[in-house]
């Protein structure tokens, strides 16, 4: 149980710190303020499983191999492999599976799949040094004290309370999504969505934009009978000018 709970920990860290990261850096790239990934609340899981993984494959005693920097070099190999296995499973199964493109690195030189490719994989090993020296002996201080710490519990069980809502509700919202997406037999870019679906209703209060995902069903299913992938194209087009397509080959 007490290791239950370090992982649970861990997990929401490192999910929600790469949930601000993504916004900050996403954000910044679209010049407008982007909610990434397909859950509502501010985390992203893939960055909490690859926080888990980086966690214990720090923890691995690596002192049979006497030379520091062949060391370090050793750990930052495995993790960064690690870590782009992640990325390219959990892209697979949304893509294959949801019809949903979560990131695209076709224009990148080596990809797989727009899934993974080199560059990534070395900001993966860079952010893996990063974490081995500067949040690894943080989280390892303080996880080591949550199953004792009254507080922390009760917070735990409350993000993963509303964590679990916002993961079913949206699994919904891409399930129905996946039906359009495979009736055109076309994947969907969800951020694109969002983002189109936030212009068309730009003039509602800020507030509503937590029914953004409801907004983009519906956005959605009012074209659910137009049968020729050009009048829906154009018809998206029209009514989010200046805007990438929300379809995506």
């Amino acid at each position: 149980m007490e290791e239950l709970f370090k992982v649970l920990f861990i997990f929401i860290i490192c999910a929600t710190a790469g949930y601000l990261l993504e916004v900050v850096y996403r954000s910044i790239k679209s010049r407008q303020f982007v909610n990434p990934g397909f859950l509502v609340g501010p985390s992203l899981p893939i960055y909490g499983i690859g926080g888990v993984t980086l966690y214990y494959l720090c923890s691995i005693n690596l002192s049979f191999i006497q030379n520091t920097i062949i060391r370090i070099i050793f750990l930052m190999l495995i993790c960064t492999i690690a870590m782009t296995i992640i990325e390219y499973i959990l892209g697979l199964i949304s893509l294959k599976f949801f019809k949903n493109r979560l990131w695209d690195y076709s224009d990148r030189w080596g990809n797989i799949q727009g899934l993974i490719c080199p560059l990534f994989s070395l900001v993966w090993g860079v952010c893996c040094l990063f974490f081995y020296y500067l949040i690894y002996p943080i989280l390892l201080n303080i996880s080591s004290n949550v199953y004792t710490n009254i507080f922390l519990i009760f917070m735990i069980g409350i993000y993963f309370g509303i964590f679990i809502v916002d993961f079913v509700y949206s699994l919904k919202i891409l399930a129905k999504l996946r039906s359009y997406a495979v009736k055109f037999k076309e994947y969907f870019n969800f951020e694109n969505l969002k983002i189109s679906a936030k212009k068309l209703f730009a003039k509602r209060r800020f507030f509503n934009n937590f029914k953004l995902n409801e907004r983009i069903l519906k956005f959605v299913e009012e074209r659910k009978n137009k049968t020729n992938r050009l009048q829906v194209n154009n018809i998206l087009q029209e009514e989010v000018p200046d805007e990438t397509n929300i379809i995506v080959g």
